[in-house]
């Protein structure tokens, strides 16, 4: 095989994203309720270590396998908020292990203080453990400045928030963007693997097939949207006897009158992390006869409302048994609609109309993308044209005649090129036809980092079986760079899945939630190790040579093999 590296961790990365848009869906379609194992630092409350903006990453886990001078992620038992601080002191309560917190810039720990104390963190509110190199967790600096100016422009917009779904009703067009900018840039333009896609995403002068690539982003949307449709929703029954005995129902009213009034409340329960608001109505025998005071109410995370319904007996009402369902339906697509055109579409026909605003939903998606996605293909084209135009520029040394600007451009292009100049350990890796069984029986030694994580170790063990993974690999007469980035790239893997799924096969459980949690927390180590790649790279690069170097010093015949190491 071939060592093709930016298609290699390009495909990685969509994957990744892929995995983590499938369980946001699932989240919120569902009453499955998943944080996703990634926060943005809002506070300077643990400074130095972390400041705000950072964004971190976190293990899902049980709260025994929490000690102290770990920095752990719970949610807090006084503001409606996530909170990243670390562990001061570990100790068994009544009701099992508890934790006293502290930000690392704050006097005082969580629990104590002049402030409104914390209760001490238990396995209720408790969330996992900060994804850390001994102290120093890992994390992506300044980034998550640009989350929390989003979603402060929005809170002052919208009254904090967004009609029902939060900023999460705008994940699929920020995936499609994610993923069109991965397409585009990170896959090589000759890879005949990747020719379909090209094929579907532009032309061979890199235009949109707009007409095209609509109608699939239209169909895709369809698919992301619709399980809503079936899954978005709660109901009870209702029946009703007119003079009789009611059937078994959830709410049974027997031997009622013609003409009478019965007044009643109905609860309406919110399992998300969001906001959102919730449409109820009546349908089967019967069910006219219900009127509902508020159709569609608006309720908290987490929250129940109870709302109030009348059931007016017609007066010609014949004797028997009525049965029908109250139906409590919610979508976090719904967001991007008024109140007011909502309750209008849905108030003549509930089941044609959500179906409706699914299909107009994949529609405004679909169109957002597509401006996304031309958007995008102008900015590269232009960026590739003047790319070439400054590059024949400096070839030629016709600076003369050109502006500030111009002579700034070409001096920030030539930094640039420097730099590049100083990564060639990184390029011509797929030029080369290697046996992919001697690196991967190299990489075999990342079984180490199995039961030293199950020990409780944390990221800093990733060098040392990535430079173990790099030595076997030499030892194993690996004597091509790929073959070495190879075995270090699958052991890195290894080590970070570890990391992640070590955690969660012990506090294993059954059902949707752990199912989702598990893919979730796959999707971030993908991530995780497309992050550290350069670093993996690096030190399997410095092993191979620093050991063929030794060998060179130590050996006659080393000058004899053929390697670019």
């Amino acid at each position: 095989m071939k060592l093709e590296l930016k298609k290699v961790l390009g495909n990685i990365l969509l994957i990744a994203l892929f995995l983590i848009l499938f369980t946001r869906v699932v989240s919120l379609t569902t009453d499955v309720e998943q944080p996703t194992p990634v926060s943005v630092i809002a506070s300077g409350s643990m400074e130095p270590v972390m400041r705000r903006g950072d964004i971190i990453f976190w293990v899902p886990t049980s709260i025994e396998n929490v000690d102290v001078d770990d920095i752990i992620v719970f949610r807090s038992s006084v503001h409606d908020a996530v909170v990243t601080h670390r562990v001061v002191e570990v100790r068994e309560g009544a009701g099992g292990t508890e934790l006293i917190t502290k930000g690392d810039a704050n006097e005082y720990a969580d629990q104590m203080g002049p402030h409104y104390p914390e209760a001490p963190v238990r396995a209720n509110n408790f969330l996992g453990k900060v994804v850390a190199v001994g102290a120093q967790p890992l994390l992506i600096p300044f980034v998550g400045h640009i989350w929390l100016a989003v979603g402060g422009i929005f809170n002052a917009l919208l009254g904090g928030t967004f009609g029902g779904g939060g900023l999460l009703v705008f994940i699929p067009i920020a995936t499609a963007g994610i993923m069109i900018i991965g397409m585009i840039l990170i896959m090589p333009e000759d890879d005949e693997d990747d020719k379909v896609i090209r094929q579907i995403i532009g032309r061979e002068n890199d235009k949109m097939h707009v007409l095209a690539v609509f109608a699939i982003l239209i169909i895709a949307f369809m698919l992301v949207i619709m399980p809503a449709t079936w899954y978005s929703y709660d109901s009870y029954s209702v029946s009703l006897g007119v003079g009789e005995q009611a059937q078994s129902a959830t709410e049974t009213f027997s031997y009622v009158r013609p003409g009478q009034v019965i007044n009643g409340t109905h609860r309406l329960h919110n399992p998300g992390f969001f906001h959102t608001n919730i449409y109820t109505y009546a349908e089967g025998q019967g069910s006219g006869w219900m009127e509902i005071e508020e159709e569609y109410m608006g309720v908290d995370s987490h929250g129940t409302m109870n709302g109030r319904f009348s059931i007016k007996i017609p007066e010609d009402a014949e004797r028997g048994t009525y049965n029908f369902n109250v139906n409590h339906y919610h979508s976090p697509f719904w967001a991007l609609y008024p109140e007011s055109y909502i309750t209008n579409t849905l108030s003549d026909n509930p089941g044609g109309g959500i179906l409706m605003l699914n299909a107009l939903t994949a529609l405004i998606f679909a169109g957002l993308t597509m401006a996304v996605m031309l958007i995008l293909s102008f900015i590269i084209d232009e960026y590739r044209l003047w790319k070439e135009y400054y590059r024949a520029r400096n070839i030629y040394g016709k600076t003369e005649g050109i502006s500030n600007f111009d002579r700034l451009y070409l001096s920030i292009s030539n930094i640039f090129a420097w730099l590049s100049s100083k990564m060639d350990w990184l390029r011509g890796l797929d030029v080369v036809d290697f046996d992919i069984e001697r690196p991967l029986t190299a990489a075999s030694v990342s079984i180490l980092a199995i039961p030293l994580v199950w020990l409780g170790a944390d990221l800093w063990i990733l060098p040392l079986i990535v430079v173990l993974a790099s030595a076997t690999a030499y030892y194993l007469e690996c004597r091509w760079r790929a073959e070495i980035y190879t075995a270090g790239l699958v052991a890195g893997v290894v080590t970070v899945f570890s990391l992640y799924m070590i955690p969660l096969m012990v506090m294993a459980t059954s059902g949707l939630p752990f199912l989702t949690i598990a893919v979730m927390s796959a999707g971030l180590a993908l991530i995780i190790f497309v992050i550290l790649s350069p670093v993996i790279l690096a030190l399997s690069y410095f092993t191979g040579v620093g050991i063929h170097w030794y060998k060179l010093k130590n050996s006659p015949m080393a000058p004899l093999e053929i390697t670019d190491l």
